[in-house]
């Protein structure tokens, strides 16, 4: 059978391809785990977990008996985070960053490389938000992607392509709800400040073929504490293996 054409779809926002996504990305959450040390780090209770995506973090923060709203622009991701057990103790908001309560959060978190998702206008608005929601001496926690030490970026293996068939030869998952299937990134167009990818789904018992293209943010570690700076954040520590940024909020004294 040829291979069938090509769909656009959006993983946060097609529900079909939010299933397939949350199946592949449910299979090792590791790179939560430096957040719920900071959680008991900073021994915080009131949670704002910004881009809360299918609501994995936000469920288990809650199962540890901490107040928990997750904040999600995508429909699709929404409706599965709903789903998920334990949702019934988060509280659950459809919206970007401007949704977030003025709830004096002790702490709002950005998992996933969420600022690589938004434009500099988005990413500002989200700080200021984020100040806004926070408590005096608050803290804003996120991921942001090392570009000084992922070669992937610049590796000829992600060069163009326009099958699986190539180098990179992507990944099988067996069990997603979708059946099968199997799934390839290729990125597309690399610039100093951003990149663009296209992410293929194969869905093996029907040949439906879904594609996600994309492009993400590239900021360095001297920007985002700039940016900091600029929405009132103090930068009070990078956790360099993980590439990820504790922010306080400063205090809000006049200036002399």
């Amino acid at each position: 059978m040829d291979r069938a054409e090509a769909v656009e779809a959006n993983p946060f926002h097609d529900l079909r391809l939010a299933e397939v996504f949350d199946a592949i990305g449910e299979s090792d959450r590791g790179d939560l785990d430096p957040y719920f040390a900071i959680v008991d780090e900073l021994q915080t209770h009131t949670i704002i977990d910004l881009g809360s995506g299918t609501g994995v973090f936000a469920c288990r923060l809650a199962e540890l008996g901490k107040r928990v709203i997750g904040v999600e622009p995508g429909s699709a991701s929404m409706t599965l985070a709903r789903r998920r057990p334990g949702a019934d103790r988060v509280e659950w908001i459809l919206g970007d960053a401007a949704s977030m309560p003025e709830c004096g959060a002790d702490l709002i978190t950005m998992t996933g490389n969420i600022p690589e998702h938004l434009t500099d206008d988005q990413w500002g608005a989200a700080l200021a938000a984020a100040r806004r929601a926070l408590r005096p001496g608050g803290h804003l926690v996120f991921g942001n992607r090392n570009v000084e030490v992922q070669s992937w970026l610049t590796s000829p293996r992600y060069a163009p392509r326009s099958s699986p068939g190539s180098e990179n030869r992507g990944s099988r998952v067996e069990s997603t709800p979708a059946g099968p299937v199997h799934h390839w990134l290729e990125v597309t167009d690399l610039n100093a400040d951003s990149f663009t990818f296209r992410w293929t789904f194969l869905i093996e018992g029907d040949h439906t073929e879904l594609t996600w293209e994309t492009t993400f943010r590239i900021r360095t570690a001297e920007q985002i504490a700039r940016d900091l700076e600029a929405a009132s954040f103090t930068l009070s520590d990078v956790r360099d293996n993980q590439h990820t940024f504790i922010a306080l909020r400063a205090d809000d004294r006049e200036p002399a």
